[in-house]
């Protein structure tokens, strides 16, 4: 017996709705993590506009781990997220967009600072 559940041409349903299709999905039978993309956000917001975005977990190892990504918002541009944290640690490197343009974006970007603390 393998370590994942593997489906092919998934539907998840809400009240009898089909709302997500999944030609081929794999998950981990324990708890363990895995590398590979997380669900994608799709949206729509009444300031940011139309949102889609998506992003992938890269376990570097057994207490380390990445995510990448990015969310394209129609009307303000795009977003660029990326995190890293040893396990038992906290670490933040994503600024919250609250400029109307993306330098400013940007520039938060630039100016944050990463900050750790043990757990």
């Amino acid at each position: 017996m393998g370590n994942e559940v593997k489906m092919h041409h998934a539907t998840l349903k809400l009240h009898g709705i089909a709302v997500l299709y999944l030609p081929y999905a794999e998950h981990p039978v324990d708890f363990g993590r895995k590398s590979g993309f997380l669900i994608p956000e799709v949206g729509d917001s009444s300031i940011k506009g139309f949102i889609l975005g998506d992003a992938f977990f890269w376990a570097l190892s057994r207490n380390t781990d990445v995510t990448l990504g990015a969310t394209l918002y129609a009307a303000r541009g795009w977003a660029q997220l990326g995190d890293s944290a040893p396990l038992g640690t906290t670490t933040v490197c994503k600024p919250p967009i609250t400029g109307s343009s993306m330098r400013k974006v940007r520039q938060l970007l630039i100016r944050t600072k990463v900050v750790r603390t043990s757990g």
